[in-house]
């Protein structure tokens, strides 16, 4: 009976399929979750589909100081790999980048290659990609601080198909309000929408107009970028540009092919320092060719308009404002609510707008990482230049401070230089105009003193 046993016992682990490693071909159902370990995670196998967690898995959050990437292959020769991120939810400087084919990995300190599909960052849903190179890779880059619940994505491995076009839509909900010296403001998105990968699809020309934008004083640099989502823009992926707002009409022309899922074509737009506050900035898309076709019928104008909020972020290019009567929200480059960007270096002037009057500061919140060598330093200016001569005060953190200009021009100027790899939460201010008042005596004391006389050399008392 134990020799009948034994051989049950055998003959069912060899019925058990085996798998050697970390990196095993997947089945329908499986959860594989980043492993949290920096580096190159190799290639992750799929045949059916998969459901793809962060370094945090299903309910943790993601890391910071991290860079990890994974290549996902098809099982079956000739299938793709497309990819669905169907929640991200990640803050600071956390990012997902996601590659057509295998690229080189790139560690947290390093730039990211090059022509990604996309970069993923904040909250976004629904974000689907395919690979036409077969492979598909997926790189978490955070250089510093980060939080969030990471992401859940659905990976399948498909037969390619004719690509088809699903349809256009426009979209402004997902943008935020404006600011002064806004660099790269998004206006609008528009997502050309398809299904397939073969024989792909291209664009080479999209209308814009800008009735609904109160001045267009008020912008300038219009850039059209193309991206598998979100708002960045870069010379990488720079569709066509107007460097000139002239009209409130334009069209902008280049080329671009599309990718199967959802294609972003973002309009941007610089807000000048001097722009007017409160001010809004709008517009609707008018036309857009798909491989020479229209599929614009009617003008896409998305509900919501942009106001330019009345607030300024420290830059690391030096920026000008001149001040009015009404206050400006000052902020480290984080912004309200997030942290100072790792080693930021950044620098704003402060001017008065009315004749004869001068600029205050009001510091009510510093927050700042102060160490015996690694420190995020913030100083103030009397004037338009940030020289030792001109400092008024360097501001620690926990402080809270109300500086005014005594300069002849009535400027302050800021700086804030990081050398920290873990930023703290920054600086909130207000700026405003004052009127400076000439000094005047209010009253003088008068207090009799006794003259005293030192006693002998050698006296001592009793």
């Amino acid at each position: 009976m134990k020799r009948i046993v034994t051989f049950l016992i055998v003959l069912q682990l060899m019925c058990i399929p085996m798998f050697v490693g970390a990196q095993s071909m997947s089945s329908p159902g499986e959860e594989y979750t980043m492993p949290k370990k920096d580096g190159n995670l190799g290639e992750k196998e799929v045949d059916g589909y998969l459901t793809f967690y962060d370094m945090g898995g299903k309910d943790g959050n993601t890391v910071a100081y991290y860079a990890g990437k994974i290549c996902f292959v098809p099982k079956n020769m000739g299938e793709q790999i497309e990819i669905t991120f169907d929640e991200v939810d990640l803050s600071g400087v956390a990012s997902v980048y996601v590659y057509d084919g295998d690229v080189e990995f790139a560690s947290y300190s390093s730039d990211i290659p090059e022509n990604p599909l996309a970069e993923l960052s904040g909250k976004l849903s629904n974000q689907t990609f395919v690979s036409t190179k077969g492979k598909l890779s997926v790189l978490y880059h955070c250089k510093g601080s980060a939080s969030g619940t990471g992401w859940v994505a659905t990976v399948k491995s498909l037969v390619p198909k004719e690509m088809s076009y699903v349809g256009i839509v426009a979209d402004q909900s997902i943008i935020t309000s404006a600011h002064l010296g806004k660099k790269g403001q998004p206006i609008i998105a528009v997502n050309v929408k398809t299904d397939g990968s073969l024989n792909p699809f291209s664009v080479d020309e999209i209308s814009f107009n800008l009735d609904g934008t109160t001045s267009l004083t008020d912008i300038s640099n219009l850039k059209v970028c193309y991206t598998g989502s979100g708002s960045s823009c870069s010379e990488k992926n720079l569709f066509g540009e107007i460097t000139e707002v002239a009209t409130t009409s334009f069209v902008v022309k280049g080329m671009q092919i599309l990718g199967s899922g959802d294609n972003y074509f973002w309009l941007v737009t610089d807000v000048k320092p001097d722009a007017t506050p409160m001010n809004k900035i709008d517009a609707s898309c008018t036309s857009l060719k798909v491989n020479g076709e229209e599929k614009v019928q009617t003008s896409l104008s998305p509900e919501g308009d942009i106001n330019i909020d009345n607030l300024v972020l420290i830059s690391e290019t030096p920026v000008t404002y001149s001040v009015g009567a009404n206050p400006i929200a000052f902020y480290d480059d984080g912004g309200k609510d997030g942290n100072i960007s790792e080693n930021f270096n950044g620098q704003v002037t402060f001017q008065p707008t009315t004749v004869g009057k001068k600029v205050m500061i009001d510091f009510t919140k510093v927050d700042l990482f102060e160490s015996s060598n690694k420190n995020e330093i913030l100083k103030v200016y009397d004037g338009k230049e940030a020289k030792a001569t001109n400092l008024i005060q360097q501001i620690k953190s926990g402080e809270t401070v109300l500086i005014h200009s005594t300069s002849e021009d009535g400027a302050l100027t800021v700086t804030l230089n990081c050398d920290t790899g873990f930023p703290k939460d920054g600086f909130e201010a207000e700026v405003s105009e004052f009127t400076p008042e000439s000094m005047t005596v209010s009253e003088i004391l008068s207090t009799q003193y006794t003259a005293w006389t030192a006693p002998p050399l050698g006296w001592t008392t009793a």
